[in-house]
């Protein structure tokens, strides 16, 4: 089962604008992790693992962090690299300091192109059916962008929500919306819960 299904709805608030996006004007000119970008120019990892970890203790009413949150406990836990705005490879330290949950992590690597996110798709679709286990999935795109999968629709696209903008109209867009045919999913990156 995916963890983000509720992804999309967590991350709108009663008034249906946008929140927890890395772009939010509350904490996108922080640095990011140890390094001199912003979270609002390169957070978009940080952001994706964050929507992970409050997804998953919302099935609990754990507490709900923003990615300014999370960076700052992945400072003090040095989840980021040396000298570095990026995150260590491996989240599932981040992810057990957010959540108290035990985590796992793998990825899934395809060359780019149209027909390798069919396979992509295939392998969120096995994840989202597996009933004895909870997964959480963030897709690097082609350009380098980071973003949260939350399935598969009838037509075998995946489903999206964005870390940078949020989905207006509400719902899940695929990765065929998100830039037309230039840009593809080139990598998974797939968390399990472990406890």
């Amino acid at each position: 089962m995916l963890i983000l299904e509720v992804t999309q709805r967590y991350f709108q608030n009663a008034e249906n604008k946008p929140t927890g996006l890395q772009k939010d004007a509350s904490y996108n000119g922080y640095i990011l992790g140890n390094g001199s970008d912003t979270i609002g120019s390169s957070g978009c990892l940080l952001t994706a693992y964050t929507r992970i970890a409050n997804a998953a203790n919302a099935t609990d009413g754990g507490k709900t962090f923003s990615p300014g949150d999370s960076n700052e406990v992945g400072i003090a836990n040095s989840r980021f690299e040396k000298g570095s705005s990026g995150l260590k490879r491996d989240p599932s330290s981040l992810l057990s300091d957010l959540t108290g949950k035990k985590f796992s992590y793998s990825e899934k690597e395809v060359a780019i192109g149209p027909k390798s996110q069919s396979s992509l798709a295939k392998i969120v679709k096995e994840l989202g059916n597996d009933k004895t286990a909870t997964y959480g999935i963030v897709g690097q795109l082609s350009n380098g962008h980071y973003i949260n999968i939350n399935g598969v629709d009838a037509d075998g696209n995946l489903e999206i929500s964005d870390t940078f903008h949020y989905n207006t109209g509400g719902g899940n867009r695929t990765i065929k919306d998100y830039n037309g045919d230039n840009v593809y999913v080139m990598q998974l990156r797939i968390v399990k819960v472990e406890d």
